[in-house]
């Protein structure tokens, strides 16, 4: 199962993450990982993407915008090999 970062909610599948923490979240106002004050969903994902520790690149992961990922393939270059890593996700079900 993948948990919210921002509350209880689990579910098996990313996609389905994604569309809770766009649609329940959008409030956002720090960061889950760290703290950091952020205005927005956009924010956080941007935020997010500036980090090489392992909770921000799943964070990141999570709320990347897939359907448009070779725009946001910019901001993750070298991590995407890590992050498609199938052990680091299992690490955060």
């Amino acid at each position: 199962m993948f948990k919210c970062p921002f509350c209880n909610y689990s579910t098996a599948y990313t996609y389905t993450l994604k569309s809770h923490i766009r649609f329940c979240h959008h409030h956002i106002k720090k960061c889950p990982v760290c703290g950091q004050p952020i205005n927005s969903i956009y924010g956080l994902t941007n935020h997010a993407a500036r980090f090489d520790d392992e909770k921000h690149i799943v964070l990141y992961y999570i709320l990347r915008d897939s359907n448009n990922s070779k725009k946001n393939e910019r901001f993750f270059l070298g991590r995407k090999i890590l992050i498609e890593s199938p052990a680091i996700l299992e690490k955060h079900r």
